[in-house]
């Protein structure tokens, strides 16, 4: 009687995975080659006890294979008949903990961290916005791939060959349904996807999306990888979003800038003035006139002359809105340098101190300007 050990069979099937093709053939080839290696003769018992084995391997999770029921058999294949059973067994393959007790290796990971993940899930929609993003750089094949070299354990991936969006989806809600180990590969992979660690990340409007579903949850990016913490609501009384100084016309701000970080309210305001005075003389080419003598030649209504470029809205569509526009922007030109330029340059510091709400909604006046400057078109007396 010959007794078939776990590990002698999963250290034969990874050695033939190593091979060229990559196969053991079916089940009574696997048993005949072992027989050979080890030099016995088969009995009519090696069969069941192989089979036996086999079967133990496999609810394990070690080992997988598939059986070739033939439809036209009068007789389905069982265990009952192990010889016939073996020879009809194909596609033997090792899983990850199959291979790793094959060659040996133990692999240690830490324990979940409760600070990390309480347990609560991720919503499936969340995952199918996130396996969308991912596979719209891939095709199937390096779908799988890219989950693979991102750290997810092959093991716990369904479709070897591929992953369509709707697998990958799949693939996701399985591993934040499964264990702490799984859960915590999810949480990496997520982490690290929106971090922009890995071979691609999400386009920045899919981030903006997928973050704020997150942290609905309560799920939130720390270190490359997904942690757990209040979830985030939005006030229904929330005021709303405060303006940004860096989105303000890129000159003005970048003429403010130093003054502003530096708690000059009034030196940025007026740093803010003398950029939208260069602009304009830069626009038409004027050196000779400047601020509002300057804005008035600019937008006066009269025709260009070889001395004096004029600047137009001819996109506006209505002759009468058009010239609306056109004194519109002259007046408010006219008054920036009247209202707010001149007091700065021309009284006592102690007389034009402004507080940063005053600066800010002043600054705003010449990004506004800078704007219908950039919008104008040149005309000449050509």
């Amino acid at each position: 009687m010959t007794l078939w050990t776990d590990i002698e069979i999963l250290r034969h099937v990874d050695a033939a995975e190593k091979r060229e093709h990559g196969t053991v053939g079916n089940g009574l080839d696997m048993l005949r080659a072992l027989a050979a290696e080890r030099g016995v003769a088969l009995d009519d018992g090696d069969y069941g006890r192989f089979l036996h084995e086999l079967f133990v391997l496999q609810a394990a999770g070690l080992l997988s294979w598939q059986l070739m029921q033939s439809p036209g058999r009068v007789r389905q294949i069982t265990p009952a008949e192990p010889l016939d059973f073996l020879n009809n067994s194909r596609d033997f393959s090792l899983t990850y903990e199959g291979r790793n007790q094959a060659q040996g290796r133990v692999i240690l990971v830490p324990l979940p961290d409760p600070a990390e993940d309480d347990g609560r899930m991720i919503a499936s929609l969340t995952l199918e916005d996130i396996a969308n993003a991912m596979t719209v750089h891939y095709d199937t094949e390096q779908a799988y791939r890219f989950l693979v070299e991102s750290g997810i354990s092959p093991e716990y991936l369904q479709f070897a060959r591929g992953y369509t969006s709707e697998e990958m989806t799949k693939a996701l809600v399985a591993l934040a349904a499964g264990s702490s180990g799984q859960r915590r590969e999810l949480r990496e992979l997520i982490g690290a996807w929106l971090n922009d660690e890995l071979h691609t990340g999400p386009f920045e409007e899919d981030r903006d999306t997928i973050e704020r579903s997150l942290a609905r949850q309560g799920w939130f990016v720390e270190d490359g990888r997904l942690v757990s913490g209040q979830p985030v609501r939005k006030s229904r009384d929330a005021s709303a979003p405060a303006p940004k100084l860096d989105e303000l016309h890129p000159m003005v701000w970048a003429a403010a800038q130093p003054q502003w970080k530096a708690g000059h309210l009034h030196d940025a305001v007026m740093a803010a003035s003398k950029a939208v005075n260069a602009m304009l003389e830069s626009k038409v080419g004027r050196s000779d006139v400047s601020e509002v003598k300057l804005v008035t030649e600019a937008f006066s209504e009269k025709p260009p002359t070889d001395s004096a470029r004029r600047l137009r809205f001819p996109d506006i569509d209505g002759e009468q809105t058009r010239a609306s526009v056109m004194a519109g922007v002259l007046s408010f030109g006219v008054g920036c340098f009247k209202a707010i330029r001149n007091p700065l340059g021309h009284l006592l510091d102690d007389q034009h101190d402004i507080t940063e709400q005053e600066a800010l909604e002043q600054l705003a006046a010449w990004s506004l300007f800078a704007r219908w400057i950039d919008q104008a078109t040149v005309t000449t007396a050509d």
